[in-house]
């Protein structure tokens, strides 16, 4: 998947999930990348959920 995963730090806080509801889904207590970007505004909407992630 490009590189792009969750680590075992999530904390559940659904900061990813709101900058790229596309991309990044819930799955079992964290959050979980749901595909690759197929885009560049959707590389950017990903790269924005990672700066975001407070862990």
């Amino acid at each position: 998947m490009d590189g792009w995963y969750v680590d075992d730090r999530c904390t559940n806080c659904d900061v990813a999930r709101q900058l790229a509801p596309d991309l990044i889904v819930e799955a079992d207590g964290k959050s979980q990348i749901l595909r690759s970007p197929r885009d560049e505004a959707e590389a950017r909407s990903l790269h924005a959920a990672v700066f975001a992630c407070p862990t």
